[in-house]
């Protein structure tokens, strides 16, 4: 099966202040009728698309060569996209390449991108998103969204099939066994002030010292990189419990910032 990536579109702003992807369709080589049409739904939190520069979308085996299995979980503490224990996607090695693709992404236009994924039938995949930004000012490449879908197998002659990858801000992201978090990023553990913990660069005194899209607020003992919020729905993933990691302002270099955190963190630090 070939997986055509035919167009990412940014498809307007919603409620919720996500940007949406869209991504179809999936055909059989060589026919010319769709076997399996898939759609897979990239939600990124907006204040994060703003830095992706290229989306990389990779289709895995979930067994790796040495025969163990792995999930979602497994991204990025014990795996990244590329790492050579990973099954390739498609059984004939010559075409190993093009289980990942690579997609430019410009907020506000629409793109085509005609690449290809060898996917076969009958296996179970795991299909994983990441959102790829440089800082000029640190340097660096950094992974600044994320999102995996697993168990998917497609089977000879299935029909219409839709993923729904919802791919979230990497900083503030929780880390509740002290791993997990991106390269770059270092898990933040104080159960009083950031329980679950929280994937953040510290210290730092600018946003430049942050990862794309993060923002440097004051901190009792040194300033610490958060991710930046509209309203408490972009603050998903972070922290243990979703609803109880808000959207609130904090004291930073910068002035007032709106960011996701504990609502207990730095109480003198509050603002807005």
């Amino acid at each position: 099966m070939r997986f055509s990536l035919l167009s990412v579109s940014r498809l307007g702003q919603l409620s919720r202040l996500s940007c949406l992807a869209m991504i179809a369709s999936l055909a059989a080589c060589g026919a010319s009728e769709d076997v399996v049409a898939i759609a897979p739904l990239i939600s990124v939190q907006s204040k994060a698309i703003g830095f992706v520069q290229v989306f990389r979308v990779a289709a895995l085996r979930q067994t790796t060569t040495d025969g163990q299995n792995i999930s979602c979980d497994d991204f990025p503490a014990t795996f990244q996209l590329g790492d050579a224990r990973l099954q390739k996607c498609s059984p004939d090695p010559s075409v190993a390449a093009t289980c990942e693709a690579q997609v430019p992404w410009e907020l506000g236009k629409e793109i085509e991108a005609r690449v290809d994924l060898q996917v076969p039938f009958n296996e179970r995949l795991l299909f994983v998103v990441e959102g790829v930004a440089s800082n000029p000012l640190a340097g660096g490449t950094h992974v600044v969204v994320r999102g995996c879908q697993g168990n998917l197998i497609f089977a000879t002659g299935a029909t219409h099939q839709t993923i729904a990858i919802s791919a979230q801000a990497t900083l503030g992201a929780a880390c509740p066994t002290g791993a997990g978090c991106e390269l770059g990023l270092q898990c933040h553990q104080d159960p009083t002030n950031f329980p679950g913990g929280y994937c953040t660069q510290r210290p730092c005194s600018s946003d430049a010292q942050c990862p794309p899209g993060g923002v440097c607020i004051n901190d009792p003992s040194g300033g610490i990189c958060a991710r930046p919020c509209n309203a408490t729905q972009d603050c998903a993933g972070a922290g243990i419990n979703n609803e109880l990691y808000n959207c609130e302002g904090r004291l930073a270099p910068t002035g007032c910032q709106r960011v996701c955190v504990w609502p207990a963190y730095n109480p003198s630090g509050k603002c807005g």
